[in-house]
């Protein structure tokens, strides 16, 4: 396609690729990441643009990280807590 038209080497062409796929992917955490919450929608379109990218998820740890760090606040902020149920059993008095 492009390569083509551009007549790029293979070896060329897929490096340039590679991190144009990861700055789409980081521009849209990016977005996310500023307003400090990320709701489930929103990981779950993160975690399909790197699934239909390819990415390797070593080179966008940081960014998943912290996606997930943001979506346990937004959880804490907008659905009931969990309830934790206890191993001994509690005295009423």
């Amino acid at each position: 396609m492009l390569r083509q038209k551009l007549r790029l080497p293979q070896n060329i062409a897929v490096p340039i690729l590679s991190a144009a796929k990861i700055e789409v992917f980081k521009k849209y955490a990016a977005g996310i990441i500023a307003k400090i919450c990320c709701t489930p929608a929103e990981e779950k379109e993160a975690g399909y643009i790197a699934v239909s990218f390819g990415l390797n998820p070593s080179e966008i740890k940081n960014d998943l990280a912290l996606l997930k760090q943001f979506k346990y606040y937004w959880e804490l902020e907008n659905t009931p807590l969990k309830e934790i149920p206890a191993e001994s059993a509690i005295q009423k008095s």
